[in-house]
């Protein structure tokens, strides 16, 4: 079976050209619910999506696999072809999106019953996931398409804040998701985290009353302490696999790195500049301890409340992120060194590694581990 499962998961990998794109700490509920967003819905509206994506988690550490290339070249065919439709069909819909989002989550704290408030909360993600996923497409489509005609500097960072606004609600999301969940725990008797590693359809359903909880406790224990999930358009497939086996397997060849051979890394440069100081590895700490000074802030991807953070290091560089991404608008704006999209620098560099930030050509050199 182990062997089945892998030959069905490296052709979905090899068919829709899959690669490590992103790393998420978070739930598998947040995962499928954005991937739904990423896939259907931004089929039915734009016309394209995602097509397939796996995500294979570990420790609450998710790094999802999909294909960026495509869904970059897709964006710009939607450029291309409805430009004069960007107006209404992305500002007016991330608009109004974004003004339903907060109407939703202010009706929230009005709803007493935790399961009422769990079946509200995925009608938020819903609607506010498909907003933000355009955008996200759009980010992807500059990475290799910067100096496109039809997106003047202007409108880009017209795009960058509207995009930036939108991304402002995820954190808090996140917040009421886990306390909805923990308090639907304490109401009915088991671990309320356990119910964050629900796939959207099945948080449905139990809202629904189609599944009992109590008879799926044991299989959400194994997906969190790891998972393998993957989600494909085609045929509307969806599965989840805790084979420790599977997943193993899966890492060691598709998704670990060994940081050892590893003496410089690449990546996007969106602001210039060359500096060298110690790693700050996120992936080691918490948003809450003290970062030294003059630290080189090294994380997957940053939010509006790093900013203070931001502030007392001398460069930046993230695993993920476009032009209009967090990082790369507020280093910018600070006028710091800056190289995004390097895929791998929170597993390359450690705490500590004395780095190179040469953000004129976009590589990190190590100097000394």
């Amino acid at each position: 079976m182990i062997q089945k499962d892998y030959e069905l998961v490296k052709e979905t990998i090899e068919k829709y050209g899959l690669k490590p794109a992103s790393v998420r700490e978070v739930g598998l509920f947040t995962m499928s619910a954005a991937f739904f967003g990423y896939l259907k819905e931004l089929k039915d509206r734009f016309g394209f999506s995602y097509e397939a994506i796996i995500t294979v988690s570990k420790d609450h550490l998710g790094a999802n696999m999909f294909n960026e290339k495509h869904v970059g070249k897709e964006a710009g065919k939607f450029i291309e072809k409805r430009f004069d439709e960007i107006d209404k069909k992305v500002f007016e819909f991330g608009d109004k999106a974004y003004e339903k989002t907060i109407q939703r989550i202010s009706a929230l704290q009005d709803i007493t019953e935790p399961w009422s408030k769990l079946k509200a909360l995925i009608e938020i993600y819903d609607g506010y996931v498909i907003a933000l996923s355009f955008y996200n497409c759009i980010n992807r489509y500059l990475a290799t398409n910067l100096n496109s005609d039809r997106l003047t500097p202007e409108l880009i960072k017209k795009i960058s804040k509207k995009r930036d606004l939108l991304a402002k609600i995820y954190p808090d999301l996140e917040i009421y998701q886990k306390d909805i969940m923990i308090d639907i725990g304490k109401k009915e008797g088991f671990d309320g985290e356990l119910l964050r590693y629900l796939t959207r359809n099945e948080a449905r359903l139990l809202v629904g009353n189609n599944i009992n909880v109590l008879e799926i406790l044991d299989d959400l224990k194994l997906r969190k302490k790891q998972y393998l999930y993957v989600i494909i358009e085609e045929g509307s497939y969806e599965k989840v696999f805790t084979d420790p086996e599977l997943i193993q397997k899966m890492r060691k060849e598709f998704i670990d790195i060994d940081s050892k051979d590893i003496d410089e890394i690449e990546g996007q440069p969106v602001f210039k500049g060359k500096i060298s100081g110690k790693v700050y590895n996120m992936k080691h700490h918490t948003r809450k301890e003290e970062v030294p000074r003059d630290s080189i802030l090294v994380t997957s991807m940053t939010q509006p409340k790093d900013l203070p953070m931001i502030k007392k290091c001398i460069a930046v560089i993230t695993d993920e992120g476009g032009i209009l991404c967090h990082a790369a608008v507020t280093a910018r704006e600070l006028q710091k060194p800056c190289i995004i999209g390097t895929k791998i620098a929170t597993r390359a560099l450690k705490d500590g590694d004395l780095v190179e930030v040469d953000a004129d050509k976009g590589v990190v050199r190590i100097i000394k581990k």
